[in-house]
């Protein structure tokens, strides 16, 4: 008896600091966020025992969700969330990435308000490469504006029907970068007239002290369907830095690094 008790007493200590472990969430690595025909997925974590639990609608991984077992081929826009399990192990926090489908590609971009020459990346072609910006602003693929109304008009070869758009953007206050104020979406009808397709606005005050570095940031704006081969984008920035920042009255700056046509 005295033998077992002893056996008991060394291994309790180490069992319950097992399943007091939280593991850490697993990784997502995708070819491409932003796709024209699929993007590739891969799940990795470094465990020997562990299962990575996934779902592709954003929803939170259960324990009858898919297990990751091979790469992942989506052909769709899709939010994928992982969760790393295992059974000595309290399960990890999920990890999630968003990855966005291009329903078309326009065949030229012209911008009416040009970059700041030290965020300028490939010019207008930033906006349609489908690549997207990481958190190494000169990486090319961000275009950075300093406190202007952005501009830009998308001409497609024949006719297109959107029924949304999405542009990327990002938020860093701490780095003076603050997400835009409004976004406007007009088409040219087939009698050579703008209209008016549809718009995103803030409807809350953008409190800076409490948001952290967001560089995947996505307006999506539901327009109005019309066929059209040229629509114009309208960003307004949020304009000068509010009072009580450390820029204070200074112009905010305004990152874009794809628009998306759906």
């Amino acid at each position: 008896m005295m033998k077992h008790f002893l056996v008991f007493c060394c291994l309790a200590p180490a069992l319950v600091a097992a399943q007091e472990y939280h593991l850490a969430p697993p990784k997502i690595m995708a070819d491409s966020i932003f796709f024209l025909q699929h993007s590739t997925v891969r799940l990795a974590f470094a465990l020997e025992g562990a299962a990575v639990y996934f779902t592709t609608d954003g929803s939170l991984p259960v324990l009858n969700s898919p297990v990751y077992n091979a790469p992942l081929s989506l052909s769709a826009s899709s939010t994928v969330t992982a969760v790393s399990r295992h059974p000595e192990y309290i399960a990890g926090k999920p990890a999630a990435v968003q990855l966005i489908k291009a329903g078309f590609l326009p065949d030229s971009i012209r911008l009416l308000a040009q970059p700041d020459t030290q965020y300028a990346g490939s010019g207008e072609k930033a906006l349609s490469d489908l690549q997207k910006g990481g958190s190494d602003l000169h990486d090319g693929r961000w275009l950075g504006f300093r406190g202007d109304t952005v501009e830009a008009e998308f001409v497609f070869s024949k006719p297109v029907s959107c029924r949304q758009i999405i542009v990327s953007t990002l938020s860093d206050p701490g780095s003076w970068i603050f997400p835009p104020r409004r976004i406007d979406i007009y088409g040219e009808t087939t009698s050579g007239t703008w209209q008016h397709l549809g718009n995103w606005k803030s409807n809350q005050q953008y409190n800076w002290k409490q948001q952290s570095a967001d560089y995947a940031l996505y307006k999506e704006i539901e327009i109005k369907q019309i066929p059209a081969r040229r629509f114009k984008l309208k960003v307004i920035s949020f304009g000068y830095l509010p009072a009580d920042h450390p820029g204070a009255g200074a112009p905010a700056w305004l990152f874009l690094d794809e628009v998306i046509f759906q």
